[in-house]
């Protein structure tokens, strides 16, 4: 244990209190000893800049690049030590194991192998109110770890650290519950290395609500300290030419991530994976994207939901995309009825399936095709490659009206570009993302992943196409293909309701 003595180094105990009240790297450096690879650096103290001045913050910075440590551990130490009322603290990890070994169990061994941490937080009967979900300080102050479900709602903080927010799985918890967790005043910090574009920070991100900050940290700066996107390193001789032109790593040189460490890292994972790792950059979801988030979020009605009411006054569109393969990895037989009425488009039911036999696959659109009945009529548009030409010709022998899609390589382009100029046109296209419809959002999210996942490139003729880096794009297509046969039928819609 690290003692008062051995801490202090012959310091006036009241002046340093005080530093360690009023300067993060004194308290880090002196009081938790971290001197490691060169102490507090200046991009750390950026973060507690910003969260120390801002309402909520995301902060995204570099795998391994002490993130979890600085604001998941110290940063709630220290808003203990100079916050003299009674605090509580929440720590939200995507599972209570992982908050209770990541930072729970860190906390306590700074205040239990540190006497002057000891004698101002340990209760006197520490096994009563020092467990595995949290900790009670000797002031009253509470640190719980939770987990990020819906149970979260059952407390409340002054201080919120959610670690590796972009690892959280369902959005609308935090949309929905983490965000009504403070106490008035209290303030939500996210910390995490990108995953995705469609994840938790990426929604921030293209959200941007007035009470949050955003900082992003990259392993490298430029001498005029504006850091390094990951558009500049497409090969790893950038990494070299990055360090003659003043580049310098925010660990410094001969420390955590040099040059050379990161140009072995760049070998090892690729492109890709190094922007995101080491640059919190998700390479193409930016730049080449087809399907920019924020003109996908814009179209989402969180009043709406799905329903099977048709309106009279309204033509249906039902895309289906039928599955080529079997097995674990195969697409799904995705469903998508779209709703045209006064110029706009509706999203009005998701569904998928895997591993239907043909005869239940006709069984199920004939059952959407009545459900969606409307005077100004139904249509399919089914995907007409392998089976899709039998089904067809089932449907249209029950009464149905179909339209067979081709996917040859310019139609499909031509499916995808339509469905992006929608997605960018104001108030076109509605999405239901009602917070308290788990079950559709589900789909929604799917086919949230399924879009910003498309990105632009090039054939090896040189000809513009997309494609998917998402595991699966089936609710993406289907819906494709109703919005482009909707598309082609606004004049016909427009004439029939005039009449």
């Amino acid at each position: 244990m690290r003692t008062s003595e051995e801490i202090l180094d012959g310091m006036d105990r009241i002046k340093f209190d005080m530093l360690c009240r009023y300067d993060f790297k004194f308290f880090c450096e002196r009081l938790l000893g971290l001197t490691d690879m060169g102490g507090i650096h200046d991009f750390q103290l950026e973060w507690v800049e910003l969260a120390e001045h801002s309402r909520n913050c995301v902060i995204e910075a570099p795998s391994g690049g002490t993130k979890t440590e600085i604001m998941g551990v110290c940063y709630p130490l220290w808003w203990l030590w100079k916050e003299n009322k009674k605090q509580e603290i929440l720590l939200v990890s995507k599972t209570v194991a992982q908050a209770e070994g990541n930072l729970l169990d860190r906390i306590k061994m700074y205040i239990i192998d540190n006497e002057i941490l000891r004698d101002r937080f340990m209760p006197k009967d520490k096994r009563v109110v020092w467990n595995t979900k949290g900790i009670r300080t000797a002031n009253g102050s509470t640190i719980k770890n939770v987990p990020y479900n819906l149970n979260i709602k059952g407390y409340r903080a002054h201080l919120i650290i959610a670690d590796e927010a972009d690892s959280y799985d369902d959005t609308d918890i935090y949309f929905k519950h983490v965000t009504s967790r403070p106490h008035p005043n209290g303030k939500i910090i996210l910390i995490s290395t990108p995953e995705g574009v469609s994840k938790l920070l990426g929604m921030l991100k293209a959200r941007r609500p007035p009470s949050y900050s955003f900082l992003k940290t990259t392993a490298l700066r430029h001498k005029d300290r504006t850091f390094v996107k990951g558009s500049e390193v497409v090969t790893i001789d950038d990494l070299d030419r990055l360090k003659e032109e003043g580049c310098y790593s925010i660990w410094k040189e001969n420390e955590k991530f040099s040059f050379e460490y990161m140009k072995q890292e760049f070998i090892t994972q690729g492109r890709w994976s190094f922007a995101q790792n080491f640059l919190c950059e998700i390479i193409g979801e930016s730049e080449d994207s087809a399907f920019q988030l924020k003109d996908i979020i814009k179209s989402y009605e969180s009043t709406m939901s799905f329903n099977y009411e048709p309106n009279p006054k309204a033509m249906y569109f039902i895309g289906a995309d039928f599955a080529i393969s079997t097995g674990p990895k195969a697409d799904y037989d995705a469903y998508v009825v779209l709703e045209l009425m006064d110029d706009r488009m509706t999203i009005k039911h998701i569904e998928t399936h895997r591993g239907f036999p043909r005869q239940l696959k006709v069984e199920a659109l004939e059952n959407l095709y009545k459900k969606y009945y409307s005077p100004l009529g139904v249509r399919i548009v089914a995907d007409k490659t392998n089976i899709g030409d039998m089904i067809i010709n089932d449907l249209r022998a029950k009464g149905c009206t179909v339209i067979p899609q081709s996917f040859a390589g310019v139609v499909r382009l031509q499916l995808l570009q339509t469905l992006s100029n929608v997605f960018q046109a104001d108030g076109v296209l509605r999405i239901p993302k009602n917070p308290y419809k788990m079950n559709e959002n589900k789909f929604v999210d799917i086919l949230q992943e399924q879009l910003t996942g498309f990105v632009r490139t090039k054939t090896d003729k040189g000809n513009e196409t997309y494609l998917s880096k998402a595991s699966h794009d089936d609710i993406a297509i289907s819906l494709a293909m109703a919005v482009s046969e909707a598309t082609k039928m606004k004049t016909t819609y427009v004439r029939a309701v005039s009449r």
